[in-house]
């Protein structure tokens, strides 16, 4: 296992690369494509109280049907009355 500051720098590094695609998205949907790009605002809760301080990378859930064709591994979902989150 990481380190729990390692593991929480990787985490403010995700958050802050999701930040990052969402500037690059509203640029790019400026343009008016065919299908906008959205980004959701990420965040961090980190656990104070407990030994370990877990660390979690959230994000709002989304109400309502949708399809997540792909993760930020690669992998691309093909079953489309999956709920992936």
């Amino acid at each position: 296992f990481l380190a729990w500051h390692r593991r929480l720098k990787l985490f403010k590094i995700d958050v802050e690369m999701q930040e990052f695609c969402q500037r690059y998205a509203a640029e790019y949907n400026k343009h008016n494509p065919p299908k906008r790009v959205v980004f959701l605002d990420a965040f961090l809760i980190v656990v104070h109280d407990r030994s370990h301080q877990p660390v979690y990378a959230c994000e709002r859930m989304i109400m309502g049907n949708f399809i997540k064709h792909n993760n930020n591994s690669g992998q691309v979902h093909e079953r489309v009355h999956e709920r992936n989150t």
